[in-house]
């Protein structure tokens, strides 16, 4: 497995290209910035994982888009 250059997601190694964020595997990863880099010596706390909410949250808009589209041709044919 080997991480995303784009969003760190950790894809299997034959694939071109990352199935989370679409983003090519060839292209050399994004340095950290030192900020966000945890000290060599410092606790690391486990953060919940977001894996697996992008692609929810675009259903849920595709849903609520189709919701919306669906109502505003029911008024349209209620106002003819």
């Amino acid at each position: 497995m080997r991480s995303c250059p784009n969003c760190r997601q950790l894809t299997a190694d034959t694939a071109n290209f990352c199935h989370m964020c679409g983003g090519r595997m060839s292209v050399a990863p994004k340095p950290l910035p030192a900020a966000d880099a945890p000290a060599a010596d410092a606790p690391v706390a486990d953060a919940p994982s977001a894996i697996g909410r992008k692609p929810m949250a675009l259903w849920l808009l595709a849903a609520l888009s189709l919701i919306v589209l669906i109502g505003a041709a029911v008024a349209f044919v209620f106002t003819l």
